[in-house]
């Protein structure tokens, strides 16, 4: 197996492998291809087999003591290979890429119900440190709902 940073060339089977994980949010996913301060490794057993996205990040991580922090954004094997050891190596290179860029730790996520997901990262030296449900509000209407809200409040006097 080859270990290697994805080229443009590898977009479309990047692509691909990328659905098996986020089958909803593949255009977000494919959005980060090539940003900066973020790579993607492949796994080549000769085809793109497993991938894992690496981020940099300078902003807080929950959990970290350091900054910039090493942050696997996403690891994928396709699932004809998974439990060979792949997405292991994987996050090891993403680790290689990380301790290069200046990082000595490395976060990561995974959604509060994927215990598979918790299993293969605590087995691979991850330490839970927290958990957190996240909460958004789009407030593109604010303004007018406070509007008509001080107007009726105003025919009410």
């Amino acid at each position: 197996m080859i270990f290697k940073n994805l080229s443009n060339n590898d977009f479309k089977n990047w692509e691909k492998l990328i659905q098996e994980l986020w089958p909803m949010n593949t255009e977000e996913a494919l959005e980060t291809f090539g940003s900066e301060n973020e790579v993607i490794i492949g796994c080549f057993d000769p085809m793109l087999i497993g991938a894992v996205h690496v981020s940099i990040r300078n902003d807080y991580v929950n959990g970290s003591e350091s900054s910039p922090v090493g942050y696997i954004e996403g690891i994928v094997v396709t699932k004809n290979r998974r439990k060979e050891g792949i997405a292991s190596q994987l996050l090891i290179e993403a680790e290689k890429y990380a301790l290069h860029n200046g990082c000595i730790e490395m976060g990561s996520d995974i959604e509060i119900d994927n215990l598979d997901s918790l299993a293969f990262h605590l087995k691979n030296g991850y330490i839970e440190q927290e958990r957190v449900i996240c909460l958004t509000k789009k407030i593109n209407r604010l303004e007018e709902e406070h509007e008509r809200s001080n107007q009726k409040s105003d025919r009410s006097k």
